[in-house]
C-alpha cells in the first residue's frame, strides 16, 4: 500500500545527535515503497526530499493519508498541526520523543500534572501514539493513552558503511571515545566527565572527543573544568555540528557513549552501529530489547563509569546496524503498520 505521508519535525538541519537524520532517511525509505513523502520544519535546503513551509499546511493536508510528527520542540506549533489534520479528516502519528524527559508522571501531584496538560492534550487527540522505550510509553500511559505503540528510529545503515578514519588533531595509534549530540546536561556530558574521571588508568590511551552544537555556555565551562583537573590533553571539543565534520569523527570514533540523562531518540547509536562502533548508553536513550554491539546501564554516573570500563576493556570485533530497530528500513515497516491502523480510525492497536 502506498500512502502519503507528511512528516513534521522541529528542524531539518542535520546536526549532531538530531532527529532529522533519522526522518530523512525514514521519509526517502517510505518514498522508495511508492507514495508521495512531504517533510515540514525549519530548514531543509539541499535535501533531496520534498519540503514545505508551515504556511503550506493546509495545502498538503488534501493531498496525505497521514500526519506524523516526530517530536514535540514546540507544543503550540505541534497542536496547531494536530488539530488542523484532524479537521481535515487526517489521521495523525505522533511520536513525543523524550518531550516528558525523565519525569515520572504518574508520581507528580495536582499543580505539577497541570503544566502537562497541552501534552495530554496531544496524546489525547492524536490517532496512535507511540514511544521510544518502556519508560516513556508508561509516561505516555500515565496522561492518559489507552494504548501505546513501541517505535525505534533508524537510519539508513549503507550511508555508514565507508566512513573513513583519519582526522586532524588526534594520532593513529590513540583511541578515542565519541561524544555525538548536543553538548548539555540533559544529554548527560557533565555525569560522563565525572565517570570518566574516576576511571584512573582504565582510561590511559584514550581520548574523549565531544561533538555537537553548543547548548548554552556548557563548552566553555566543561573545558575550564578539564583544564583545572589537568586533563586538556585527553578532551576534545568540536562545536561545527555539520554533517561532514560528524561522519569525519564517527568513522574515527573506536567507541561510542551515550550517557543521556532523560528519554532521548536514541539517533547517535542507531548511526554509531551502523557505522561499526562498540555503544555504551543509557536505558533512557535505548529502545527496549539487545542489539549486538550496545551495551545498556542505567542513567547513574556509577552505572556508567562501570559501563566505560567494560566497554573500553573490550574494543574490538564488528557489529551491525542491518536488520535490527536502528535500521531505517525496519522502521519503514513497521510504521507501515501502524499507518494503515492510523487511516481505518481505532486507537486500539
Amino acid at each position: 500500500m502506498a500512502l502519503k505521508v507528511l512528516h513534521v519535525v522541529g528542524a531539518l538541519d542535520l546536526r549532531a545527535g538530531d532527529v532529522a537524520w533519522s526522518v530523512v532517511d525514514f521519509a526517502r525509505a517510505l518514498g522508495g515503497r511508492g507514495g508521495r513523502q512531504v517533510l515540514m520544519g525549519r530548514g531543509g535546503d539541499g535535501l533531496d526530499v520534498e519540503t514545505v513551509g508551515a504556511s503550506e499546511l493546509g495545502e498538503v493536508l488534501g493531498d496525505v493519508d497521514v500526519v506524523h510528527v516526530h517530536g514535540v520542540e514546540d507544543l503550540d506549533e505541534s497542536f496547531r498541526v494536530v488539530m488542523a489534520a484532524k479537521e481535515a479528516g487526517v489521521g495523525v502519528v505522533l511520536s513525543p520523543l523524550g518531550v516528558l524527559g525523565a519525569v515520572d508522571v504518574s508520581g507528580l501531584g495536582w499543580f505539577a500534572r497541570r503544566k502537562l496538560k497541552g501534552i495530554k492534550r496531544l496524546v489525547e487527540t492524536a490517532t496512535v501514539v507511540t514511544g521510544l522505550n518502556g519508560f516513556e510509553v508508561g509516561q505516555l500511559q500515565a496522561l492518559g493513552a489507552e494504548h501505546v505503540e513501541p517505535l525505534a528510529y533508524g537510519v539508513d545503515v549503507s550511508r555508514y558503511s565507508a566512513l573513513g578514519g583519519d582526522v586532524d588533531g588526534v594520532g593513529v595509534d590513540e583511541k578515542v571515545l565519541l561524544y555525538l549530540g548536543r553538548i548539555e546536561p540533559e544529554g548527560g556530558v557533565v555525569v560522563l566527565m565525572r565517570a570518566l574521571a574516576g576511571l584512573g588508568p582504565a582510561f590511559d590511551g584514550w581520548r574523549l572527543l565531544v561533538v555537537g552544537d553548543d547548548g548554552g555556555d556548557w563548552v566553555q565551562q566543561l573545558r575550564a573544568g578539564v583544564t583545572r583537573k589537568g586533563a586538556a590533553d585527553r578532551v576534545i571539543f568540536v562545536t561545527a555540528g555539520d554533517m561532514d565534520v560528524q561522519m569525519a569523527w564517527l568513522g574515527r570514533a573506536d567507541a561510542v557513549v551515550c550517557p543521556n540523562m532523560t528519554v532521548r531518540c536514541p539517533v547517535v547509536v542507531g548511526q554509531a552501529v551502523a557505522a561499526g562502533k562498540p555503544v555504551l548508553s543509557t536505558e533512557m536513550g535505548l529502545c527496549d530489547g539487545d542489539v549486538a554491539g550496545v551495551r545498556r546501564c542505567a542513567a547513574e554516573q556509577g552505572a556508567i563509569g562501570r559501563g566505560l570500563a567494560g566497554l573500553l576493556g573490550d574494543v574490538g570485533g564488528t557489529v551491525s546496524a542491518a536488520g535490527t530497530v536502528f535500521d531505517v528500513s525496519v522502521m519503514a515497516e513497521r510504521c507501515l503498520g501502524i499507518y494503515e491502523r492510523c487511516i481505518s480510525g481505532p486507537r486500539v492497536l
